[in-house]
């Protein structure tokens, strides 16, 4: 358990950085587009990881096996991904990432009904609290309610239910097979979007600035589907997305420095309220899992 919060922690801070230079990427080059390719490059790069390390693994799945990963790639590869980043490219970078990290509500509801996952009321006053200190924070940021809002949203509540499948299949899938079924399937329909909106064409036109942007999202992106998902195969789904809600605070803390050039008070007290609600679950959460 201790080695899943660990690598919940380093997601966090992969994932608050990633959102925070999404946003600046996004500011000259189609979201789709871009998503797209980032993802196409992730994928390559985990079927080469896949086929030198669980090249027999992942040769002997079963057929049902096999759906379930292509299923973890339509509702977590692809349609998601494009739904966040074309709403992120209409909100800013703190407002996606406040949006994205609600999902750890929904993956706490999910778990107890789906993965039978017991949570004691300290956690749940953790998770109370976390959620206090985000709608703080979000009472400072957010702006009027938009499309962009919406889409994220959407793309979160995807994300909330391929984690609950995904943990249910990491007890028999190495996490890195999961991670690789996720993004070469959810590429295929991501190329498929592509074409069908004819952005194709659009690569040869790319600059060095737009290809540098790519490949810098492909790098925290496989960063983060690599050490998620072996986060969630080591603890408690409700945990370890629990911690995820920590990366806004890292998204904000750049948005401050290179952006507004200023720290709210507001802001700073609700980032604190955050991180004493991750701590206080982590506690609690892991001294329960060890008395049982």
């Amino acid at each position: 358990m201790k080695k899943g919060i660990q690598l919940a922690i380093l997601t966090t801070c992969i994932s608050g950085f990633s959102i925070f230079a999404s946003k600046i990427f996004l500011t000259n080059m189609d979201p789709v587009l871009f998503t797209t390719l980032k993802n196409l490059i992730v994928a390559i790069i985990l079927s080469g990881i896949v086929l030198s390390s669980h090249k027999q693994k992942l040769f002997q799945l079963t057929l049902k096996q096999w759906k379930q990963l292509l299923f973890i790639g339509i509702i977590g590869g692809s349609i998601p991904f494009a739904l966040f980043f074309i709403g992120l490219s209409k909100i800013s970078a703190l407002e996606g990432a406040l949006i994205h990290k609600s999902l750890f509500i929904w993956v706490a509801i999910m778990s107890v009904f789906f993965l039978r996952e017991k949570i004691n009321r300290y956690q749940i006053i953790g998770y109370i609290i976390v959620t206090a200190g985000a709608l703080f924070l979000g009472v400072e940021s957010y702006s009027d309610l938009s499309i962009g809002h919406i889409m994220v949203l959407i793309a979160t509540f995807f994300w909330s239910v391929e984690y609950i499948i995904a943990k249910k299949i990491l007890h028999t899938i190495p996490s890195s097979i999961v991670a690789w079924g996720r993004m070469f399937f959810g590429v295929i329909v991501l190329l498929g979007i592509s074409a069908y909106q004819g952005l194709i064409p659009q690569i040869a036109t790319l600059d060095s600035s737009q290809v540098l942007a790519i490949f810098s999202g492909a790098v925290f992106l496989i960063g983060y589907v690599l050490t998620w998902y072996a986060a969630l195969s080591k603890s408690q789904a409700s945990l370890v997305s629990l911690v995820l809600a920590a990366s806004p605070i890292i998204t904000g803390v750049l948005s401050s420095i290179f952006i507004s050039h200023a720290f709210p008070q507001s802001n700073m007290l609700s980032w604190v309220i955050i991180i004493f609600g991750i701590v206080l679950t982590i506690v609690f959460g892991r001294l329960r899992h060890a008395s049982t």
